[in-house]
């Protein structure tokens, strides 16, 4: 056999293999020797033949992956089936009065826009007399969120709101969303009203479920979230404007919650009925809200009617 010492030699293939490599390609043009022209069509044949190797893999990679996603679709509606389609990705959600200190945008391709607020929250360790109303003393906490850049409504307040008091409805995930930097998301945000509006009424009284004691608080909600998956609850923080304290409450009525985060939207005084239980429950906190009234003290017994 003659060796294939150069590209430019001319060798009678057809003699040593039995046939005369094709040359139809226009790949192979007029500038190939013989050689190189049936060396190209080799190579095309074992590309051909390794391709037809990694499809065949792929078919089977392929119906390996369909059944790894089958069983996590299996595994998927029986959490569905357990739970809420909103509360897989999210841990809570809800209201909070806080003040604005950094909003910025981020991004040169891609706008993201972040920013800190300032809340009002306590310290649980704090050595007090919660008999006596004592606790909490109101401390600051500086909280990191991210708005989705194409709510624009929100951008645009938010930017005009800095070192302002906001009240900001939010979304806590459970998982970090791929557009968001941050777990906290700030959903819509405006100001407080200063007036009670028409469509509010001037009270809202749910049932008492403490048996400890029952009191009337004079201040406002801070903040109010419903919390949880499977079983969710309903939790925030008042102030006490009269002890300048504050402390966290339970909602356990749905209805009472409502009204509560419809009072929220106003920066108003007004008055809380709490209600404390002896045990918790599900709930965190024992201190469990029945009233919001706008017009006189929580808990007041209305006198019977006067006969006629």
């Amino acid at each position: 056999m003659k060796a294939y010492s150069s590209p430019l030699h001319e060798i009678d293939l057809k003699s040593q293999y039995g046939s005369h490599p094709p040359s139809s390609n226009p790949i192979l043009s007029q500038k190939f020797t013989k050689t190189d022209k049936y060396f190209l069509e080799v190579i095309k044949s074992k590309a051909r033949m390794f391709a037809s190797q990694i499809h065949r893999t792929s078919e089977y990679r392929t119906r390996m992956k369909l059944k790894e996603l089958s069983v996590w679709l299996l595994t998927g509606a029986f959490l569905l089936s357990s739970s809420s389609v909103s509360a897989l990705g999210t841990y809570s959600e809800g209201w909070t009065v806080a003040k604005l200190i950094q909003f910025e945008s981020r991004g040169l391709i891609f706008d993201s826009y972040e920013g800190y607020l300032e809340v009002t929250t306590f310290d649980k360790n704090e050595k007090c007399d919660e008999s006596k109303d004592e606790c909490f003393t109101p401390t600051k906490q500086k909280v990191a969120f991210s708005v989705r850049p194409e709510t624009a409504d929100v951008v645009n307040f938010l930017s005009k709101s800095l070192n302002q008091e906001v009240l900001v409805q939010y979304r806590i995930h459970r998982i970090e969303p791929i557009a968001l930097s941050t777990d906290f998301e700030v959903l819509t945000a405006q100001k407080q009203e200063t007036v009670l509006g028409k469509d509010i009424a001037d009270k809202f009284i749910g049932p008492k479920t403490g048996s400890k004691r029952n009191f009337s608080v004079t201040g406002r909600i801070l903040s109010l979230e419903y919390r949880g998956t499977a079983i969710g609850t309903y939790e925030g923080v008042y102030l006490d404007e009269a002890r300048g304290k504050v402390h966290p409450f339970s909602v356990t009525n749905e209805e009472v919650a409502t009204f509560a985060w419809a009072a929220l939207k106003y920066n108003l005084k007004y008055y809380l009925g709490i209600s404390v239980a002896f045990a918790t429950g599900v709930r965190e906190s024992h201190y469990d809200l029945f009233e919001v009234n706008f017009k006189s003290p929580a808990g007041a017994v209305e006198a019977a009617p006067k006969p006629n």
